[in-house]
């Protein structure tokens, strides 16, 4: 509900793409970025460090117009 609020409200302020990285490994994150619409636009990495591991992130877009 949240992410779909955010998305209303891009479209509202006339924004054209919302961008956001997300763990290569978050696979339910992925699937939900992906059912509104997000492509998988590129990949870093190392993006990601947590507990001294690193994690690669994937660049994620919307295109609103």
């Amino acid at each position: 509900m949240l992410l779909a609020e955010i998305i209303n409200y891009a479209k509202s302020i006339n924004l054209e793409i919302l961008e956001l990285e997300v763990r290569t490994d978050n696979i339910p994150a992925i699937h939900l970025y992906k059912k509104f619409g997000f492509k998988e636009y590129g990949l870093y990495e190392n993006f990601f460090k947590i507990d001294h591991k690193y994690y690669d992130g994937t660049l994620m877009l919307l295109v609103l117009n």
